[in-house]
């Protein structure tokens, strides 16, 4: 990948906003996308690209904790996705999460400084 083509590809996840899926969000990233009455996806502030274990790999994650509205219902969450758009838009990518994260009624997905990893993005 030449640094022009890097940087756009870059500049696409920036502004982005996460969405939490129960299950796999395919390959639009549109299923499974939580339906809770309280959900709705939220702006993420990635950090720059780094290449801690020099590889070539560069990776991104979140550079500020992400906190999404208490659920009206209990809800298994496994994937999450990039979107342009806070609703509708499109999906730039999707990612497993590291773990499943299983969340009772009222219960809220945090997610820490670092805890959204996008892998993958060779210089």
């Amino acid at each position: 990948m030449t640094p022009a083509f890097q940087t756009q590809v870059l500049t696409l996840l920036s502004g982005s906003f996460v969405a939490l899926h129960t299950g796999s969000p395919g390959p639009a990233g549109a299923g499974n996308e939580s339906t809770d009455s309280a959900y709705a996806r939220q702006a993420v502030t990635l950090s720059a690209a780094s290449d801690a274990d020099a590889d070539g790999v560069y990776q991104r994650s979140n550079s500020a904790e992400l906190v999404f509205p208490a659920l009206a219902a209990g809800q298994t969450l496994y994937f999450f996705s990039l979107w342009s758009a806070v609703a509708g838009g499109t999906c730039l990518l999707t990612v497993p999460l590291s773990a499943p994260k299983t969340l009772p009624v009222g219960g809220v997905a945090r997610f820490p400084i670092g805890e959204l990893i996008i892998n993958g993005v060779t210089s």
